[in-house]
């Protein structure tokens, strides 16, 4: 059985800062009206600012960074402290106001950004050994996405937090939380998505969103636990946990995997995963206006035939367990409140083992210790 998890497409800036700051370090003076040639057609220019002497602060306003005469990158002040460890620059306090970022993709504008221990390097071992001696901050408020492809969308975020802690690939017990707020999704230029908001009755998809992930130890197993709450305001609310254990250095593979996918789609269905133990997992939707918006406009079937069709068909591919999972499920589609699934297996079986069972949703069901329950 294949199993894939989606995980939300960003545009990461990590290239424009890290040349931003190489060009940082061949100027210890004061600076006005200065054009840097980076080579390979890329130029960096400040209107003023300074640069300490040993290269650990400066303060720069007027930035802009351009490729072959186009301009990628363009910030009101950047304004930063910074040291070295083991032959890597760590941003120990910077501030950057008025960031705008354009390439073919998209257009990005930052309002500010301020990052604490932020290590200039994508390398994991990298990442890891600074974290465990400096926490990784990072936040940015008044973020703007327009994307200028397919499905061109607009994303607008008051306020992105994220807390790394000491590095969740280090030594247990580490934790790691993120929190986005104030996040407005629209388009002028997709119909589709347009006419589905419409539909709803809404002008822009509202929503707010957090997560933790948390790895531990026991009894020479490693342990890794995530949290996801999702709300979008005036449909309703989504919760999904997990918790997932096996050797260290398997569930370090992990974790790698999923910094390295940003912007993918994540198969735990690989062979890294089949050592992987499910223990257990909840998925809990809310319903707050969207199923009675979906039926009024025609979106879905009449919620009662949607619900006998799913009785019907649970009825023939579930001859066991098909009622019980069902019942739950049309108490939800009909009188709303709150669908809670919940996997809690007697004893946990790895990822691996899923396949022999993906032909027989009963012993699925039983193996993986599946309960749904309708709450009001």
């Amino acid at each position: 059985m294949r199993m894939l998890s989606p995980v939300l497409r960003v545009p990461v800036l990590r290239v424009p800062v890290l040349l931003l700051f190489i060009a940082l370090l061949w100027h210890n003076q004061a600076l006005s009206e200065t054009t840097i040639d980076l080579g390979n057609g890329s130029a960096l220019s400040f209107q003023s600012g300074s640069l300490s002497q040993d290269y650990s602060t400066a303060d720069l306003t007027g930035i802009t960074l351009t490729e072959n005469g186009t301009t990628l990158l363009t910030a009101g002040r950047f304004q930063f402290s910074s040291f070295m460890q083991k032959g890597t620059a760590v941003i120990k306090d910077g501030i950057a106001t008025t960031v705008r970022f354009e390439n073919d993709d998209a257009i990005i504008t930052v309002g500010a950004v301020q990052a604490s221990h932020l290590p200039l390097s994508d390398e994991t071992i990298i990442l890891a050994n600074v974290a465990a001696q400096h926490p990784l901050l990072l936040n940015a408020q008044d973020i703007v996405i327009h994307m200028k492809q397919e499905p061109f969308i607009s994303i607008a975020v008051g306020n992105f937090e994220l807390d790394g802690g000491t590095g969740l690939i280090n030594k247990p017990p580490q934790t790691t939380t993120f929190s986005v707020s104030e996040i407005g999704i629209t388009s002028q230029k997709n119909p589709a998505f347009t006419m589905a908001l419409s539909a709803l009755g809404l002008q822009e998809l509202s929503l707010d969103m957090t997560g933790s992930a948390q790895k531990t130890a026991h009894n020479q197993l490693v342990f890794l636990e995530s949290d996801f709450h999702l709300n979008i305001a005036g449909l309703g609310r989504i919760r999904h946990s997990s918790q997932v254990s096996g050797s260290e250095d398997m569930i370090n593979i992990i974790i790698e995997q999923q910094q390295s996918q940003t912007g993918q789609i994540t198969d735990i269905s690989g062979d890294e995963w089949k050592n992987i133990a499910l223990n257990k997992a909840e998925f809990e939707i809310t319903d707050t206006g969207i199923l009675s918006a979906l039926e009024t406009t025609g979106q879905v079937m009449p919620l009662d035939q949607l619900a006998d069709g799913l009785s019907g068909i649970a009825s023939l591919f579930m001859p066991k367990n098909g009622g019980r999972v069902t019942a739950p499920i049309r108490q939800f589609l009909l009188q709303g409140g709150s669908l809670l699934v919940s996997l809690h297996p007697q004893i946990a079986p790895q990822f691996g083992s899923f396949s022999s069972l993906s032909n027989n949703p009963d012993g699925l069901v039983d193996r993986l210790g599946i309960d749904v329950t309708h709450l009001p």
